[in-house]
């Protein structure tokens, strides 16, 4: 598993932003998750909060 995701999952916080993130990674290389653990979290997390976060991400609102 991923670091960030690991950690984020060991302290139940953030989970969505790690998600956002890979997400914005992976769209900027045209690549396709393929990761098991991104996969199985990404199912599970509230979409709403996941979309709002990748919007932030998407317009520099959020800071890494």
């Amino acid at each position: 598993m991923c670091r960030a995701l690991e950690l984020a999952v060991k302290h139940k916080t953030h989970i969505d932003t790690v998600l956002a993130y890979r997400q914005r990674y992976l769209h900027n290389f045209d690549k396709k998750e393929t990761n098991k653990h991104f996969k199985q979290y990404s199912e599970s997390v509230c979409v709403l909060c996941y979309v709002y976060t990748l919007v932030h991400l998407q317009h520099g609102i959020l800071m890494a």
